[in-house]
């Protein structure tokens, strides 16, 4: 008997929280956190800047 559409979905969501909870994904995940954040406050100097070039 074939099993059902039903438990392939519950095997397919288990293997994604295993590739979710893998080191590299973290990192990944980290890596990208910290360069958001070095985007804003890039972002946030080059603003200071023309604020201050304006006044």
């Amino acid at each position: 008997m074939t099993p059902c559409p039903i438990s392939r979905s519950v095997e397919v969501a288990h293997d994604a929280d295993a590739v979710a909870a893998t080191v590299s994904y973290r990192e990944l995940i980290e890596r990208l956190q910290r360069r958001i954040r070095e985007s804003q406050a890039r972002a946030a100097r080059a603003l200071n800047t023309e604020l201050i070039t304006l006044y």
